[in-house]
């Protein structure tokens, strides 16, 4: 009751705060922090212990008390070496009271401090911001030296935390047994060890992001909005007449041609023939090629002579196999005169005749006179006849 302060940790970013005892809920595990506001306007409403707004303007963090305090400039100090020196005690007993120790030379700063980790989501931006520490000025006479200098670079930056752990270690070396001390250094070059993985993870990260952005602008930049779609492999074979002449559509350009001829490169053959067969069979269905004949002058079929896609398959059989356009073209007409027969025609038409055969023979049965006795009925004889009207 008599420390309304205390010094945090908050679990979730590795940062310290102090804050008023009121912003802490009952099992003190959880502190509430203003959001969007300025750290100004924090370390105002800290110092005079504002009570918590509602869920949305105070969300709830989780935190480690780690001090109480009777002011908020003891938790503000208490909550500084936390940060620095990870040397914390559980209360102010010991500690001088404000009178007794002057006026605090420490500026108000941004109440809540940051670990190396960037800050994520608590509170707003500003009040998350750590405070900027600025490198001390080098000394303007000749004589500064090479340790005054090394303070200043980047590495002795990201040392200076590890010096300070080791030194406040040395200050309890005293009261320790050795094995002790070792463990504390240990420990401690341990938890610098994680600070600098830390920041180093948290640069890899933005930087990642970064190239990530740049890579889209470029692959946007490089991209032309009018590009062309690489064409589509075809379908084969053509089943029907509409797709047949959708394909020589598209033969027309030379890409579509390169296409098809990709498509057909590995089919082989060592003669004319084969080749010719072995092409024709991946391109059309027999649906299709009964519709074609090389010249077109067998009935109503069309001249496949002349279409794209018979310049193409010409094409792709010469570079199988040698020969002349005039063979190739004269083996594309014996393969499509075939065409009926294919798929079982040929069965088909075979039994077709059988048919036709049978039905005449009835027809004959059925005509002989009537007067005409059984006994003078040569079986052999009227077969003959039978076989021979079936012919004509």
């Amino acid at each position: 009751e008599n420390r309304p302060f205390c010094a945090v940790e908050f679990l979730g970013d590795d940062s310290v705060a102090a804050v008023p005892t009121s912003w802490l809920n009952v099992t003190r595990t959880m502190c509430c922090w203003p959001a969007n506001v300025t750290p100004a306007t924090v370390v105002k409403l800290a110092q005079a212990q504002a009570p918590p707004g509602n869920a949305e303007e105070w969300p709830l963090h989780p935190v480690r008390v780690f001090s109480y305090c009777k002011t908020y400039k003891k938790a503000k100090r208490k909550a500084t070496e936390g940060l620095d020196n990870s040397c914390l005690e559980s209360t102010d007993v010991g500690e001088p009271d404000d009178g007794a120790t002057g006026q605090d030379n420490t500026a108000d700063v941004p109440v809540r401090l940051s670990a190396p980790i960037p800050p994520t989501g608590l509170g707003g931006a500003c009040a998350r911001a750590p405070p900027k520490r600025r490198a001390p000025e080098p000394p303007s006479s000749k004589g500064w030296s090479k340790e005054s200098r090394a303070l200043t670079s980047p590495l002795a930056e990201r040392q200076a935390p590890r010096r300070r752990n080791l030194e406040a270690a040395e200050a309890v070396e005293a009261t320790m047994s050795p094995f002790e001390s070792e463990i504390l250094k240990v420990l401690l070059d341990v938890r610098h060890e994680v600070h600098l993985l830390r920041q180093d993870t948290a640069q890899v990260l933005a930087n990642q992001d970064q190239l990530a952005v740049r890579i889209a602008q470029l692959e946007r930049a490089n991209c032309p909005p009018d590009a062309p779609v690489p064409p589509a492999v075809f379908i084969l074979p053509l089943a029907t007449m509409e797709d047949f002449e959708v394909a020589e559509r598209r033969l027309i350009n030379p890409a579509d041609q390169a296409v098809l001829k990709q498509q057909l490169s590995g089919l082989g053959g060592t003669t004319i023939v084969e080749a010719v067969r072995r092409t024709l069979e991946r391109l059309l269905r027999k649906q299709v090629q009964v519709q074609f004949s090389i010249c077109g002058r067998r009935g109503n079929k069309r001249p496949f002579r002349g279409t794209q896609l018979c310049t193409v398959a010409v094409a792709i059989i010469r570079s199988r196999v040698e020969g002349n356009v005039a063979d190739v073209e004269r083996a594309i007409g014996d393969y499509l005169a075939g065409a009926p027969d294919r798929e079982g025609g040929r069965a088909e038409r075979m039994a077709k005749k059988i048919r036709d055969t049978a039905m005449l023979s009835a027809q004959f049965v059925t005509v002989l006179p009537s007067s005409l006795a059984e006994s003078h009925f040569d079986p052999n004889v009227h077969a003959d006849i039978l076989s021979n009207s079936s012919q004509t």
